[in-house]
This record gives C-alpha cells, sequence and structure tokens, in this order.
C-alpha cells in the first residue's frame, strides 16, 4: 500500500519537475531565429579557416575576406622571384687570362629558386679593361684592377666585386755583386708587389744568370764559374729586374 502512495505522487510530481528543467534551459541558451521548414542549419566556422558561414557577423565576415585576399596575394606573390642570388659574391684573379662561372639564381623570399628563368638573366660588367663576361655569365679576366660583375633580370639585379691580381713590380738586393772565380755562392733576395704595390708571397719569379759561363743559379743564390761579366734576370709576368754579376779570378790562381 505504501509503495502505490509513493508511485503515484511521483506521477504527479513529474509534470512539474519537465516544466521548470525546460525553463531553465531556455534561461541558459539564447534565444535563436525561427528557421523556415526545409531551409538548411547555418555553418559556423571558426575564425581563421577561411570559410565564410551564413551565421557570421559583418564584422566576421569582413575579417574572413580580408584573410582571404591576403593568403591569394601571398599564393600570386609566391609564383615570382623578388631577388637574385649571386654565386659567389666576390672572387680573385691571379692573373690574365683567366676564367671563372658565375651564377645568378631568382628566388623568392620563402626560398623558393626559378630555375627556369636563369636562363633570361642578363650580365655586364662595370670595367672591360679589368674583366668581360659572356651571355651566360662566364667572366675572364682582362687586366689588374676591380671591377662589378652585375646580373640583371627584369628590374631584380644583384652584383659581385672581382679583382684581376698582377705582378706590378719585382725588387731584387743586391742591385750588383762582385764575386771570385769558383768561389761560394751568394743569395738573392727577391720580393714580388702586385699592380697596388702589395707584396704578393705565392708567386714564383723565373731566375737565369745570362751567360752560364760566368756565373749560375741553384736554391743557394748565385754561382761564380769563371772570370767575366753578365747579368741575373729576374722576370714574372712581364716584369723584370736585374743584378749586374762581375766575376774576377782567385787570388792566389
Amino acid at each position: 500500500m505504501r509503495m502505490a502512495t509513493s508511485l503515484s505522487t511521483a506521477a504527479r510530481a513529474w509534470p512539474r519537475a519537465r516544466s521548470a528543467a525546460e525553463g531553465a534551459r531556455e534561461r541558459r541558451e539564447p534565444s535563436r531565429p525561427a528557421r523556415s521548414p526545409g531551409a538548411p542549419a547555418a555553418r559556423i566556422a571558426p575564425f581563421g579557416s577561411g570559410v565564410l558561414s551564413r551565421g557570421d557577423s559583418r564584422e566576421e565576415t569582413m575579417r574572413r575576406v580580408t584573410l582571404i585576399a591576403a593568403l591569394a596575394l601571398g599564393a600570386v606573390a609566391c609564383q615570382k622571384p623578388e631577388y637574385l642570388e649571386m654565386q659567389p659574391k666576390e672572387h680573385v684573379f691571379k692573373g690574365i687570362g683567366d676564367e671563372m662561372w658565375w651564377k645568378a639564381i631568382p628566388k623568392s623570399r620563402r626560398g623558393k629558386s626559378f630555375q627556369k628563368q636563369q636562363g633570361q638573366v642578363s650580365w655586364k660588367t662595370s670595367d672591360a679593361k679589368v674583366a668581360i663576361v659572356d651571355e651566360v655569365g662566364k667572366v675572364h679576366s682582362v687586366g689588374p684592377g676591380q671591377a662589378t660583375v652585375t646580373a640583371t633580370l627584369g628590374e631584380l639585379k644583384a652584383e659581385a666585386r672581382v679583382e684581376v691580381v698582377t705582378v706590378g713590380k719585382l725588387a731584387v738586393t743586391p742591385t750588383e755583386l762582385s764575386l771570385e772565380a769558383r768561389g761560394e755562392p751568394q743569395p738573392l733576395t727577391i720580393t714580388v708587389f702586385d699592380y697596388l704595390g702589395r707584396e704578393l708571397k705565392d708567386r714564383m719569379p723565373l731566375v737565369r744568370c745570362e751567360d752560364e759561363d760566368v756565373c749560375r743559379i741553384s736554391n743557394l743564390g748565385v754561382h761564380p764559374v769563371d772570370p767575366g761579366e753578365t747579368v741575373v734576370a729576374v722576370s714574372a709576368e712581364g716584369q723584370r729586374a736585374e743584378v749586374k754579376i762581375t766575376v774576377v779570378p782567385a787570388e792566389g790562381k
């Protein structure tokens, strides 16, 4: 009997509890506009997805349009080179008649290379008396000095510095030697300078005695042979210096 009474009381209380729960839910959720039968529900897309939704506010729509436009412009910008990467950026030629290849690679700021446009690059040098360049980027050294190699692709430019270093002067000490026949060899001090007066330690000049009956040359210096006069000629890359040699009879002979 007691169980039947409890079930009856619960049945009467259920409608009131359900009504109270629905009222609380309506207070928590904002009201939504009525949707006509058959109309598709508005899809809400998160900001930054680049998708426009029917439920967006005007401000949200403008933000999405701006984002889509920026992404489109970025994609277009990546389709063309933004600068030229010069390789190498500088080089020193150690003589006339040398040659070297240069590259000017079209690239975007994101590092993408446009190899197909590399063949459209044009080349020139600032001083043809120092270096010249052909249509494919091969640079030839012509004379001593400094020059700039410029690569151009449309409005894009890149530069590289080149220098051609040649021997400008030879200095030999002493400039005169008087030696006894068949005596001890005497060393020579030879200094090589470039066209700007800088010492060059990587150049090996040619040293020879013009009359080998009077003297001969070795790593030890000038070897006197028989009495007489001659010169020792020192030469490198068109430059020349001389040492006057006098060989006298040995004392007591």
